[in-house]
């Protein structure tokens, strides 16, 4: 199994398997702009939504909406509802709002 690998500065900058092409796409992954845009969506959403309903939202690939989703927990820009979805892979995924962190950089913005 590939293991995959945080660097020190994750999630500032996005994760990767360890594997050439996977460090390649991480490289190249505007992950800062896509949190952005994640961050934004949630906000302006009039609903709450798991990752991949955001994917769909904003119409991108789930496969670098999850990730984002992930590093804005962690950054503490969104936080679980304790409702869970199923995703398109049939699986239960947390359902997610925007914390006040999240609303307060969204506020500076509009400044």
């Amino acid at each position: 199994m590939t293991q995959i690998e945080m660097p020190e500065r994750y999630p500032e900058v996005a994760g990767h398997q360890d594997t050439w092409t996977s460090r390649q796409a991480a490289l190249s992954t505007p992950a800062k702009t896509l949190r952005g845009i994640v961050t934004k969506a949630y906000i302006e959403s009039d609903r709450l939504m798991t990752a991949d309903e955001c994917a769909d939202l904003i119409g991108r690939s789930l496969l670098s909406i999850r990730p984002r989703v992930t590093e804005l927990k962690r950054l503490g820009m969104l936080h679980t509802t304790g409702e869970t979805r199923k995703n398109v892979s049939g699986k239960q995924a947390d359902v997610m709002i925007p914390t006040e962190l999240a609303r307060q950089w969204y506020r500076r913005l509009e400044d």
